[in-house]
């Protein structure tokens, strides 16, 4: 009995020793960042800090971690090195000027379309749909990016925001053009037509079209997407963000039709 409970004693301190909590921080206002990713590089593991900036480092599960958040420049670190903190430096957001044609707004996308709702089980799923830009205008600035949710419980729900150009080769999302955090508190029971204001952002609707995607973040189990059917437009494809590599598959749901495909409820306002 005395050596099991030396035993327990020897691994509850080994465990605990292996484990850290850490905070990050903004280099600059010091404030904490919210929803960070961490992945270990020599692992598939990964995590998230709270909406504190807070995680828990475990040593056991890789000598290096790689740190990224929109809006900050992605930091890789040897956990050994890790004490309580890191600090992450903000990126330069620099802005190119746009002539915008007019000032008429118009809607892109599929938010607007009867929806029906699914939920996924995937963690940290992420779910992007091509928009076209079927005039290829490229003087068009993205007012808000547009999202039909519906959620099934009073607890806050956080999900985060992302526009891509797309892949010219594979017809996938392909570089990030959102350049800071956006996250969405979802605090509505029920359905929730969500609207992001980002006409000071300055974001240019790409002549090859875009895809808006949406990364369930946080207390999401009981947030279910909007989707419709659509004859082969609007592109759907799922991945998930806690994969060492983000790999985007076609999203499918039965009865499966080859005539027509699922497509995300989201979509864009121009102007």
């Amino acid at each position: 009995m005395k050596n099991f409970v030396l035993t327990f004693f020897f691994l509850s301190s080994f465990f605990a020793l292996s484990q850290k909590r850490v905070i990050l921080l903004d280099s600059i206002t010091k404030n904490s960042i919210e929803y960070v990713n961490i992945k270990y590089l020599d692992s598939s593991y990964g995590t998230l800090t709270d909406s504190m900036g807070v995680f828990m480092l475990d040593k056991k599960k890789g000598k290096e971690i790689l740190v990224s958040v929109l809006g900050y420049k992605e930091k890789k670190i040897l956990t050994k090195n890790i004490v309580d903190t890191i600090l992450l430096k903000p990126k330069n957001l620099l802005l190119d000027e746009i002539i915008i044609n007019n000032e008429l707004h118009e809607e892109y996308g599929f938010h607007k379309k009867k929806s029906r709702f699914i939920r996924s089980k995937v963690k940290r799923v992420g779910l992007a749909v091509y928009i076209e830009n079927k005039n290829e205008d490229t003087g068009r600035v993205i007012t808000s990016i547009n999202y039909k949710i519906r959620k099934r419980s009073k607890a806050i729900s956080v999900v985060r925001a992302h526009l891509y150009t797309i892949n010219k080769k594979t017809k996938k999302p392909d570089i990030e053009l959102l350049d800071y955090n956006l996250l969405i508190r979802l605090r509505k029971r029920g359905l929730n037509d969500v609207r992001l204001d980002v006409s000071d952002k300055n974001i240019s609707f790409p002549k090859d079209g875009i895809f808006v995607a949406l990364e369930w973040v946080d207390s999401t189990e009981f947030v279910d997407f909007g989707y419709s059917y659509s004859n082969k437009q609007g592109r759907t494809f799922i991945t998930s963000f806690d994969s060492k590599k983000i790999i985007w598959t076609s999203f499918s749901v039965p009865p499966y039709d080859k005539n027509k495909i699922a497509t995300a409820s989201f979509g864009i306002t121009v102007r």
